[in-house]
């Protein structure tokens, strides 16, 4: 699982040591560590959202944004509560701490985003509403995205995605994109996205630095 995430991918190719190699061996072990809690957290989170409350998609929720045209009788998943506790306890995690930049819960026909911002609903630009072909379903097709694995010997979150380093073209921020998709039954839920600032790896290794005496850095 952990073996997958990027800050394996980071640390084997772009970290240098004037230091002892031990030293490098504990950052390895402190952010696999660290991605291990938000993944516990990803987890808890996936099981809360299997038993929120269903509720017509004509009322009112908070950060919701529809990627098809909303029905009468369409039911949503009210994750609301949920969705804001995750974003509080990943902000809690070391490793990204303040550097979230954006968190959103993909759907097939809404997604819950925070913070919203007026560009995302430029993502309706990926929907075919003809073919009832949404965002959801541009993600699946774009990242490869596993979407049944009653056959596949993948774990959960081996399954995970990673896209990055770009620039965000509205707000010239330097992001990494993450993405979980989230199985119930094996098969997809919805897709987890977490949008991180791409400086959050020099600020944990300048802390890191800073607790232990080292001098570790980044390639340039």
């Amino acid at each position: 699982m952990i073996k997958n995430l990027i800050f394996l991918y980071l640390i084997s190719f772009l970290i240098t040591s004037s230091f002892l190699t031990i030293k490098i061996e504990k950052l390895k072990n402190e952010i696999e560590q660290s991605f291990r809690y938000l993944s516990d957290s990803i987890y808890r989170y996936q099981i809360n959202t299997i038993n929120s409350k269903v509720i017509y998609g004509t009322k009112e929720i908070e950060n919701i944004l529809y990627l098809t045209k909303v029905k009468n009788d369409e039911t949503v998943k009210d994750i609301s509560e949920n969705f804001s506790n995750f974003i509080l306890d990943s902000r809690r995690n070391e490793i990204v701490s303040g550097n979230i930049w954006t968190v959103a819960n993909i759907y097939p026909k809404y997604m819950f985003v925070e913070p919203y911002r007026k560009a995302y609903e430029r993502i309706h630009e990926h929907t075919d509403t003809d073919n009832e072909r949404s965002y959801f379903d541009y993600l699946v097709g774009l990242e490869n995205i596993e979407v049944n694995l009653e056959k596949s010997n993948l774990s959960i979150y081996e399954t995970m995605k990673v896209y990055g380093p770009y620039t965000e073209s509205d707000t010239n921020e330097e992001l990494i994109t993450i993405y979980y998709p989230l199985y119930v039954n094996r098969k997809i839920q919805s897709i987890l996205l977490l949008d991180i600032k791409y400086g959050f790896f020099d600020e944990f290794i300048i802390n890191f630095n800073k607790r232990n005496f080292s001098v570790i850095k980044k390639r340039r």
